[in-house]
């Protein structure tokens, strides 16, 4: 199981996924994403510069991606996070902050 905290990596900061988002291509480093969230056939991806991007992939080939990156943890169903960027976590709001 995979164990919250801090295990960011060089091999980590380098890696990019490549998304389709409209008629251009975005490069996103793995290490600036903060979570994903699935929207149906699509992922919601969100970064660290506030930013979010609507991907043509679902959360499942995104979890099998991510798959060699232990900071990415899939808390729900429809929920991947970066371990690296979780603040709070509270028992009695279900939000990982």
């Amino acid at each position: 199981k995979k164990k919250f905290g801090n295990t960011s990596s060089q091999q980590e900061s380098e890696k990019t996924i490549t998304i389709h988002v409209k008629d251009k291509v975005e490069y996103i480093r793995t290490s600036e994403i903060t979570s994903l969230q699935a929207q149906d056939n699509y992922t919601q991806i969100f970064t660290t510069d506030g930013k979010s991007y609507l991907a043509s992939k679902n959360l499942g080939d995104f979890e099998e991606l991510l798959s060699d990156i232990p900071a990415f943890i899939r808390v729900h169903r429809s929920a991947i996070v970066n371990s690296n960027h979780i603040l709070t976590y509270s028992k009695k709001m279900p939000y990982i902050i």
